[in-house]
């Protein structure tokens, strides 16, 4: 689903499990979908280790195509040119 980034927050933790600290970006976007009146919107929580897997680093303003699994869980993303 193509979906457009509107904001985006840095955000940084420590980790229950490692004690380590943990840097992420949680993704504000957009979408249009049938069967919705108006625009959808959700969050995408993206810590570094996925964001270097999938190889992006979206800025506000990026087109984004998120593939998810039977159970909803993020796939794939990627940068729309």
């Amino acid at each position: 689903m193509k979906m457009e980034v509107v904001g985006i927050k840095k955000n940084e933790y420590v980790s229950k499990k490692t004690g380590e600290v943990v840097k992420s970006d949680t993704l504000y976007c957009t979408y249009r979908k049938n069967g919705i009146d108006g625009i959808g919107v959700c969050e995408i929580f993206l810590n570094e280790s996925r964001k270097n897997l999938y190889g992006i680093e979206p800025v506000i303003g990026t087109v984004i195509n998120v593939e998810r699994n039977e159970r909803g869980y993020i796939d794939d993303i990627e940068i729309v040119d």
